[in-house]
């Protein structure tokens, strides 16, 4: 990193360095009911996907913020050492699969279609 800043006009030493944010970014490989996740958990979330499309969920311990998308992508940041990353990701994931989209399947001898035909969680009303 400090190769590309050489040929700035100013004077960089490597010892005023110091680590303020740290992102990281994953998937999960499921989709996930944000709206469901935003209304259990308002006290840490906001959603509103009139104004972006992922749900902003503010961790508590450790201090992460994790913008959490539809697709199952994941983007976390404000660590300010990796681990803070990993453990954000250990202590989401279980509420993620709570919130898991189930893929409904129709294969009816009388419908059209065959096959997958949207999400929808199976326990609940909501699609």
């Amino acid at each position: 990193m400090l190769v590309s800043f050489r040929n700035l006009a100013f004077q960089l030493n490597s010892r005023d360095f110091k680590i303020q944010n740290i992102v990281g970014s994953c998937d999960v490989k499921f989709p996930i009911r944000l709206e469901g996740l935003a209304y259990s958990h308002g006290a840490f979330s906001s959603y509103e996907p009139e104004l972006f499309p992922g749900l902003i969920y503010r961790m508590k311990q450790p201090k992460i913020v994790l913008l959490i998308f539809v697709s199952g992508k994941i983007v976390l940041t404000g660590a300010k050492v990796r681990e803070e990353t990993y453990t954000a990701f250990e202590n989401i994931y279980p509420v993620l699969t709570e919130f898991r989209k189930v893929q409904q399947w129709i294969n009816s001898p009388d419908s059209q279609l065959q096959g997958p035909v949207g999400f929808c969680h199976l326990e609940s009303r909501d699609c």
